[in-house]
């Protein structure tokens, strides 16, 4: 088959959740002897040189970018309020990725063109004009929770207001606009069961995401002290909000254990008071990070996470390397793991301290749980046997 896929953000190089998703699909697709071409919006936040386009052509037939200029403006935000247009979706429209994506539709017959998540549902009609074969979703989370979940948690009463008015028009626009699609292809099972309790009807399937087993590596460290780490994106608000909650609720009850362990936060975008948390037993790394350097001697990967939907790719990538992984309920979300066998799953600062505890001193435990942890991807996070999943259904759909 010859298959489409358009993305908000450029897939390779994957160098954060969304992008690795994207661009494990499109290899896994490959993989199962399909042609995939690509067309990217390329971002300020995300960016891939177009001068090293060529170098990704072994793994995907074509890679097209093209530039879009996503990021908030305040004046635009501003007088978005007096339209019932939601602002989240608006700042991903683009004239020229859609005359890009008009010459590739009259360029080649495609078999099936697959969107990567809501933001790249504002071309939808133009593809539905061109194009008669079947159109899929590929849903990475529910968006309009992300941004309910922040509203609740905010507590500036404009910012509050302001935050409920884009969740109520993203919601709005989302459960519209899904059912445009002939399928959707859903990361998280769960968010599955939140379009149908909101009366979505369409088909739609569970695909996991997936990784090459072979990229990650069982690791085993025998380090003096034993290494908690995170590493991800902190300008994202649920981030921040997640790690204040870590270092007011969670912190202080490792302090019998200060000598031995250590806390490594890594990321792009850390806020100063994070920053500020350094010392002998912290250590607080600015700027991009290589995930699989960066992760390599750490031991315990924690992810506080209160907000969103969909899956934590990074947790997913961690239990491939044999890491011990400490998360929330919704940092768990969608992924069908095991809380004491192959994960610990909490929300309860207490509890947390007690656990971090308990595998600082505990190697036997941790190793335990880090190898059931790499099982699990083995089993259920296959990238090429998920593609195939998809392939399937797409096949029943072509005419």
């Amino acid at each position: 088959m010859k298959i489409l896929q358009l993305c908000h953000k450029p897939p390779f190089p994957a160098v954060e959740g969304g992008a690795i998703a994207m661009a494990s699909l499109a290899t896994g697709l490959c993989k199962n002897n399909h042609q995939v071409d690509i067309l990217a919006m390329n971002t300020y936040k995300q960016r891939c040189n177009p001068n090293k386009v060529n170098q990704y052509l072994e793994k995907v037939n074509s890679y097209h970018l093209v530039e879009v200029d996503i990021q908030l403006k305040i004046k635009d935000a501003f007088f978005n309020l007096f339209s019932s247009e939601s602002y989240n979706i608006s700042r991903f429209k683009s004239h020229e990725f859609e005359k890009r994506l008009i010459r590739l539709i009259n360029e080649t017959k495609y078999d099936a063109i697959i969107f990567e998540s809501l933001f790249t549902s504002p071309y939808i009609q133009v593809v539905r004009h061109l194009f008669h074969g079947p159109i899929i979703l590929r849903s990475h989370n529910v968006e309009f929770n992300i941004w309910k979940s922040l509203s609740k948690n905010e507590l500036n009463p404009l910012k509050k207001h302001y935050l409920k008015i884009l969740a109520k028009r993203l919601k709005k626009y989302e459960l519209k606009t899904i059912s445009k699609f002939d399928l959707v292809a859903s990361i998280s099972k769960t968010d599955i069961l939140e379009f149908e309790k909101n009366s979505i009807t369409i088909p739609m399937i569970h695909l996991p995401f997936g990784i090459d087993m072979k990229k990650y590596d069982f690791q085993i460290n025998e380090n003096y002290k034993v290494k908690i780490y995170h590493i991800g994106s902190m300008n994202w608000i649920p981030h921040q909000e997640a790690f204040r909650w870590f270092f007011d609720s969670v912190n202080n009850q490792l302090n019998v254990l200060r000598d031995q362990l250590e806390i490594h936060l890594a990321g792009t975008g850390m806020p100063k008071w994070m920053v500020s948390k350094s010392n002998e037993n912290t250590f607080i790394l600015e700027g991009f990070q290589d995930g699989f350097h960066f992760s390599a001697d750490k031991d315990i990967m924690i992810v506080p996470s209160f907000s969103g939907s969909g899956i934590r790719i990074k947790i997913i990538e961690a239990m491939a390397l044999g890491k011990t992984i400490l998360t929330t309920n919704n940092g768990a979300m969608g992924i069908d793991c095991t809380h004491g066998l192959n994960i610990f799953i909490s929300d309860d600062p207490k509890e947390w301290g007690s656990i971090i505890n308990n595998l600082v001193t505990n190697s036997t435990k941790r190793l335990e749980v880090g190898r059931q942890a790499r099982i699990f991807c083995e089993t259920n996070h296959d990238y090429i046997n998920n593609a195939k999943l998809l392939s399937n259904e797409i096949e029943k759909r072509i005419k």
